[in-house]
C-alpha cells in the first residue's frame, strides 16, 4: 500500500509504519476519515462488512496469524478478494456480483461505449 512505502521512503526507515496499522487505515480509518460511524471492525451493533481474502495462493505461503496484515499490505491484492459484504449483503463472492444485473451493465456500457465514439 502506499501510504506504508511513502513513509517509509520519506523517513527512509523500512519499520516506521507497521503493517498492522496500513491494514487499520485502510480499513476502520479509512472508515471514520468518510464520516462513516460503526464501520470499520467487527463489533456488536456496527454494521457487517466485511472483506474475504483467499491466502490459498503462492505469494502467501509462509503466511501465519502473526505476519497476515505484511503480506496483505505488501504481497496482496485485488485478485486475492474472494468476497465483499456491506452491512450484511454480498457484493462480490466467489467471482460473481449477486446483487447486480450482469446483462444491464453490459448493456449500459455498450450504450456508453456507442454514444462515445459517435
Amino acid at each position: 500500500m502506499g501510504a506504508a512505502l511513502l513513509h517509509k521512503g520519506v523517513n527512509r526507515d523500512p519499520v516506521c509504519v507497521p503493517a498492522v496499522d496500513v491494514l487499520r487505515m485502510a480499513t476502520y480509518e479509512g472508515a471514520r476519515a468518510f464520516g462513516f460511524s460503526q464501520k470499520g471492525m467487527i463489533r456488536e451493533g456496527w454494521y457487517a462488512d466485511l472483506v474475504l481474502v483467499n491466502l490459498d495462493k503462492p505469494h502467501y505461503i509462509g503466511v501465519n496469524p502473526e505476519n497476515l496484515a505484511a503480506y496483505i499490505v505488501y504481497a496482496g491484492s485485488s485478485a486475492d478478494v474472494a468476497g465483499t459484504m456491506i452491512n450484511g449483503k454480498w457484493l462480490y463472492k466467489n467471482g460473481e456480483f449477486p446483487t447486480l444485473d450482469r446483462e444491464e451493465i453490459l448493456q449500459k456500457a455498450r450504450d456508453s461505449r456507442e454514444t462515445i465514439t459517435k
